[in-house]
């Protein structure tokens, strides 16, 4: 991934100044060079950023206040900040860097900056000419062109990079791509999630998500079938969760460049390749909150993996879902059944970790993905057998981990048997009950309630079977 950089300037709209307003860095630096400089990446659609003396790279959808530091008055720990804060902004772009390093208003403090920067294993590009701009930009980058038949399905992450970029490229989307004939159903299913966050609705430890710092500038772009200038970056460079810090960005370029499928699941956008254009948002998902259940009603994204399969010819998924409430977002056994149906040769190996469960198994994905997998040949991933071990992770063709190792919900404990209930509402009542006990069981924060809540649940499902005559009586596993 590229970006274009350049020094910042002295020459800046001093009415910033009298106001403290907080503005991006267009409308900060009225500098010819530095508003050349934007123009130009503008035209090419190119990534771009500032590097400041105050603020360090500063991306254009950033605001800042006015601010005067010379860079004569930056000093040693200063500058030392600078660097590491460079380093971590800058460590998946390959750099441009647009200057005069040899001419005398190059700045000693730049020249030391880009130093440190190729020290530190990044790829920095030194040009002085803007026209070069669109052929720099063009020049073949990381391409993901998937042909094989495998595919290695995940999820979305906290954690995200929070720079982003006013570009939005249809022909980048999984609906372009992939699934056109999805598109309209997964942009409404999209809005619904936006309108359910703009109407108060998510939570996330009693916080509402609608205040949360990640969807302030979250907009309904063409991404939710609106026209709002949104800013956005790839889906595998927004991440940085635990899985994607495991994968690294050497991993996150060896996925890019594979020959093998990644798709994503994701609370916002629901399924999306590695390069989907994505804003930065905090859509948090649980058990039977509302955004599953948008994503989840009527089989929906069961139904679009299904199309996505069919249409690319896959014939293994590895899971690496690993939390249970993303993985509950595929119903993988009416998934299985209908390949099965369809005649389809394809099949599922559902991944797990023996260092831990859940959150605690997504490093251990991370890693085994980066260092091993996407970089077997298809032929190698096809000869993975259930049961078998690579690294820290094993393959199961069924869904639950081995006896006795790492599980996010106890093996052998007693819950419904609800393919024995024929009363369709006393099914979803004691289904849900289910859920509620899962998510009891992990959740460390439960109400004093919690139990006689459940006990609650749990009669208010068999009353309901037996006043109506259930002809099947409740089975227990």
């Amino acid at each position: 991934m590229k970006i274009f950089l350049t020094c910042c300037s002295g020459q800046k709209d001093d009415k910033f100044k009298e106001n403290s307003k907080a503005v991006t860095p267009d409308k900060l630096y009225t500098s010819e060079r530095i508003q050349k400089f934007i123009n130009a990446c503008r035209k090419a659609g190119a990534f771009w950023a500032i590097f400041s003396d105050e603020y360090g790279v500063w991306f254009p959808g950033e605001r800042r206040k006015w601010y005067d530091k010379p860079p004569d008055e930056v000093t040693p720990a200063e500058f030392e900040q600078l660097v590491s804060g460079a380093e971590k902004s800058l460590e998946k772009y390959e750099v441009f860097f647009y200057g005069e390093m040899g001419g005398p208003k190059f700045h000693q403090v730049y020249r030391a900056l880009i130093e440190r920067l190729k020290d530190a294993g990044i790829k920095i590009t030194l040009f002085n000419d803007l026209d070069n701009v669109p052929s720099l930009a063009n020049e073949v980058d990381d391409i993901y062109n998937p042909q094989s038949g495998v595919l290695f399905l995940t999820i979305c992450s906290f954690r995200k990079a929070e720079e982003g970029f006013p570009y939005y490229n249809d022909e980048d989307t999984i609906c372009a791509r992939h699934l056109p004939d999805r598109c309209t159903q997964l942009v409404f299913r999209r809005r619904e999630v936006f309108d359910t966050l703009d109407h108060g609705r998510i939570f996330f430890d009693k916080a509402n998500q609608k205040g949360h710092p990640y969807n302030r500038n979250l907009v309904r772009s063409r991404d939710f079938g609106g026209s709002e200038e949104g800013f956005y970056l790839p889906a595998l460079w927004r991440y940085e969760g635990r899985f994607y810090q495991s994968l690294n960005v050497r991993g996150k370029k060896a996925v890019l460049n594979s020959e093998h499928h990644f798709l994503i699941l994701s609370g916002l956008y629901g399924i999306i390749t590695p390069v989907d254009p994505v804003q930065l948002y905090s859509i948090p998902l649980y058990d039977d909150d509302p955004v599953q259940r948008i994503w989840r009603d009527d089989d929906f994204l069961t139904n679009v993996l299904f199309d996505y399969v069919r249409s690319r010819g896959i014939r293994r998924i590895f899971d690496f879902t690993g939390i249970y409430y993303y993985r509950d977002l595929i119903n993988w056994q009416r998934f299985k059944g209908m390949i099965e149906e369809s005649g389809i040769e394809c099949d599922v190996l559902h991944v797990f970790s023996p260092v831990g469960a859940g959150d605690n198994a997504l490093s251990a994905f991370g890693e085994s993905i980066s260092q091993q997998l996407i970089h077997y040949t298809e032929e190698q991933l096809y000869s993975i057998v259930p049961e078998e071990s690579v690294g820290n992770v094993y393959f199961r063709a069924i869904y639950g981990v081995r006896e006795g190792l790492a599980s996010d919900f106890p093996t052998g404990e007693p819950m419904i048997a609800l393919e024995k209930i024929t009363d369709p509402n006393a099914e979803r009542i004691l289904a849900s009950a289910d859920r509620a006990t899962i998510h009891s069981y992990r959740n460390p924060n439960n109400p004093p309630d919690a139990g006689s809540s459940l006990i609650w649940q749990y009669g208010k499902g068999l009353k309901n079977c037996y006043t109506r005559r259930s002809h099947a009586r409740p089975g227990i596993n």
